[in-house]
């Protein structure tokens, strides 16, 4: 198809590292990674995915959904799949719902940004809940505070804060910023 053969010369062309994380696949050479998939057009994932044979995805939800709602897609076009991460967003329960019913897995989650690292991810091997990022991980601690960086009882809505061996440890140039975001290695 038209947009098939604009993926491949897509994939072809000296601009391959900004299509090239998202989607990945092992074999005798190692691991194909697709970077930044969700800037492609849904209408090209598809093929992509045919084509590659990935063991692995790791998309938004925002453009996982509209794969999974593309009405060419079928169960055989994910029969390589191992595993499915999202983060970025929530998954919703539809989404969840609706990957299952086509792929046969489930979405893992993850939550994570530039400052802290990526805190916690459902285990593949553990419970998988909806609406879940999984637990922290190894070295990460949490605690939900009010405003003034108040621990608050469990139940109680608040603020996540977070303390790891990744999170940054300062603003470039900018003390201010620094102090009023990290308190305590807490951020």
């Amino acid at each position: 198809s038209k947009s098939e053969g604009a993926s491949q010369d897509r994939l072809a062309s000296e601009d391959t590292e900004r299509v090239i994380a998202g989607l990945a696949k092992r074999d005798r050479k190692g691991v194909l990674v697709l970077n930044k998939i969700d800037t492609i057009p849904t209408d090209e994932v598809l093929p992509i995915i045919r084509r590659q044979r990935p063991t692995i995805l790791a998309m938004l939800p925002a453009p996982l959904i509209a794969l999974v709602r593309d009405h060419g897609a079928t169960h055989e076009d994910f029969a390589s799949l191992r595993y499915c991460l999202s983060g970025g967003d929530k998954v919703s329960a539809t989404l969840d719902q609706e990957f299952k019913e086509l792929v046969g897995q489930d979405i893992y989650e993850d939550y994570g940004m530039t400052e802290i690292g990526l805190v916690t991810v459902d285990p593949p091997s553990g419970l998988n809940k909806v609406g879940s990022v999984g637990p922290l991980n190894p070295g990460v601690e949490a605690s939900i505070r009010d405003e003034d960086g108040n621990e608050l009882p469990t139940g109680i809505d608040g603020r996540l804060w977070i303390r790891s061996p990744g999170n940054m440890i300062r603003y470039w140039n900018n003390p201010d910023a620094t102090a009023e975001t990290i308190v305590d290695g807490w951020l």
